[in-house]
């Protein structure tokens, strides 16, 4: 448990723990509320039980007297209002808390997911090379919504409850100590023998959803992306197959995580329907005047209306919170060493690097994680500014690392890459990346429309039709946009172009 408060600290942003502190604090004050409603039960059950209470009560008998009351029925009326308005404000203080609670927790989610988006957009493009884009979109969606949904929302709705069972549990020990002491313990007993019993069974289940959600999320995007290539070679029924295993596996371990959490149910309810029985019994037999038992039964009765829906939801939110407790451990790994408030990302603010004479790559040394052997080693060339270089070489020579070198996205371990006599380093490389146009061999288009394409990244508000058109001209696209396509510019190109040829989606790129 500490260790969930600590990697739940290291993930919430300043505002949302000061957010939580506020939480905590309505939490007990709901819990105090709760208790008074329950408490004001027993004054009006003693008072209509037996009208003399009045008068053998010292605070029933002062309240009567300082208010001025003559008249009894008088007094029981106002008693009741009074207590109506006691029983509503705590129903209305305890709605509140939980419509706060719920509100915290969706705008954890939206911090969580914007945080953990930032992290990955400011990751150099090393970072991609190693990572599996399905991997980090599963983390931002799915595991955030596990850690929400799963662990943060029941554990502070466990929270508020273990804070209201508390509270009922100190008043009745003050109403009666042995009766309260007794209930609670077989109570607990309970809890903690199915707890212990579950514990390993919920950490297995709870790691095995997240490594089956991994594989689903893999095959799924691998299949899909890779449509064109699974449909000419009939593979549609691997891919299925493949799938399957995993999705069933995983929907299997969060069942065993929800049906953990709701099987305590039923023995809960017998022990505490067979301890009120009991209870009623004890009362009766100590005392068999009616008007002296029915009041401790009534705070008896709807304290169990309280509590036991209380208990069911603290064990209900402590098992689910468990058995997701393996989602915050991946979004801790990916989170736990970035200071976001020092991120920088890329901007096209920054002016160009000046370059008018000539590029130089001076002893370029370049070798990719987990392998000492270089793809580039002791490289230097030099390429003058308004010429036309090509590189030329055997498969795996290492020509693409020498255009990700010069682009800026990969850092070599040796050697410099010098503008116009300007070593390019980390503080202006987006500079000299401003002065680069560059098309991949397998051109990226968003399932937008041309128009958003052509201005790639661009705010929608800024966007310059004329100088999209002009773009468009250049790239001898234009005429196929406005003659052949039925909505133009604002046609959709499907997802990475599908609805466009080859040809047409390397002019767009261009």
């Amino acid at each position: 448990m500490r260790e969930f408060f600590f990697k739940l600290y290291v993930l919430l942003s300043r505002r949302d723990r000061m957010k939580l502190m506020f939480l905590l604090v309505m939490i007990i004050l709901s819990s105090l509320a709760g208790v008074a409603g329950i408490a004001s039960i027993m004054p009006l059950v003693q008072i209509m039980s037996n009208p003399e209470t009045v008068q053998s009560s010292v605070y029933l008998s002062w309240i009567y007297t300082e208010l001025g009351f003559t008249d009894l029925d008088t007094f029981v009326f106002y008693l009741g209002v009074v207590l109506l308005c006691v029983f509503i404000f705590s129903n209305l203080f305890l709605a509140f808390t939980m419509w706060f609670n719920i509100r915290f927790v969706q705008f954890v989610s939206y911090n969580l997911t914007r945080r953990l988006l930032l992290k990955y957009l400011s990751m150099p493009y090393e970072f991609f090379l190693r990572r599996n884009s399905s991997d980090l979109v599963k983390n931002l969606f799915s595991e955030i919504s596990n850690i929400v949904k799963g662990l943060l929302k029941p554990a502070t709705e466990a929270l508020a409850q273990s804070a209201m069972v508390l509270a009922i549990l100190l008043f009745l020990i003050i109403v009666d100590p042995v009766v309260a002491l007794i209930a609670f313990g077989a109570m607990g007993g309970v809890y903690m023998l199915i707890s212990i019993g579950i514990r390993k069974r919920l950490k297995k289940a709870g790691k095995g959803r997240v490594r089956a959600n991994r594989v689903r999320f893999s095959i799924a995007n691998e299949a899909l992306g890779g449509i064109k290539d699974v449909k000419l070679m009939g593979k549609e029924s691997v891919y299925l197959d493949r799938f399957s295993v995993h999705a069933r596996r995983f929907e299997v371990f969060k069942a065993t995580v929800q049906i953990m959490s709701k099987l305590p149910k039923f023995a809960l309810e017998i022990v505490a329907f067979g301890g009120m029985l009991a209870i009623t019994l004890y009362l009766f037999a100590m005392s068999s005047a009616l008007d002296e038992v029915l009041p401790l039964i009534a705070v008896y009765a709807f304290a169990g209306y309280r509590l036991l829906p209380a208990l069911q939801e603290v064990f209900k939110g402590a098992t689910e919170a468990r058995g997701n407790m393996s989602s915050l451990d991946v979004v801790y790994e990916d989170l736990k060493d970035v200071r976001l408030d020092t991120v920088r990302l890329g901007s096209d603010v920054e002016e160009p690097l000046p370059f008018r004479s000539r590029l130089v790559l001076k002893n370029i040394r370049f070798a990719y994680e987990n392998t000492n052997i270089p793809v580039i080693d002791d490289m230097s060339i030099e390429i003058e500014a308004n010429s036309t270089v090509g590189f030329v070489g055997t498969t795996g020579c290492g020509k693409t690392t020498a255009v990700d070198i010069i682009l800026g996205l990969l850092a070599p371990q040796e050697g410099q890459i010098i503008v116009d006599g300007v070593p390019v380093n980390s503080e202006n490389q987006r500079n000299w990346q401003r002065n680069l146009g560059y098309v991949a061999q397998y051109i990226y288009l968003a399932d937008d429309t041309i128009t958003r394409n052509i201005a790639f990244g661009v705010p929608e508000d800024q966007i310059d039709i004329e100088s999209v058109h002009r773009a468009a001209h250049i790239a001898n696209i234009h005429e196929f946009i406005d003659d052949d396509l039925h909505n133009g510019y604002d046609t959709v190109v499907g997802e990475r172009g599908v609805r466009l040829s080859g040809g047409q989606r390397q002019r767009i790129g261009i």
